[in-house]
């Protein structure tokens, strides 16, 4: 029962992860870009699956191996989001600093 939860939770969590990426790029859903990220998310599924699979039948060293893959994947993904947030909020910070000169010049 356990294993039924701990599924349920990863697969909620990667959806989570998923809409929120698609909501933050370019389009939304009706971006380009929407596609990849769920096929991303389905693949990282997949070697979820896989790498238990794999463990549980004794070859451990290429669950360790699919594993570290993985984790370089899911690293990649989560720095490319951060300067993407970070990008977003400097433009954000810019456009105001430059509407509060305005005004003082104005003044």
């Amino acid at each position: 029962m356990l294993k039924f939860f701990c599924f349920v939770g990863g697969l909620i969590a990667l959806a989570a992860v998923g809409h929120v990426n698609i909501l933050a790029g370019p389009g939304g859903y009706d971006g380009d870009h929407a596609p990849v990220i769920m096929a991303i998310i389905i693949c990282s599924a997949l070697a979820a699956l896989a790498i238990g699979r794999t463990a549980s039948d004794g070859q451990r060293l290429l669950a360790v191996g699919m594993f570290v893959c993985v984790a370089a994947a899911e690293l990649y993904s989560f720095t490319t989001n951060a300067e993407r947030y970070i990008n977003a909020r400097d433009i954000i910070q810019r456009a105001s600093l430059g509407a509060g000169n305005s005004q003082k010049d104005a003044e």
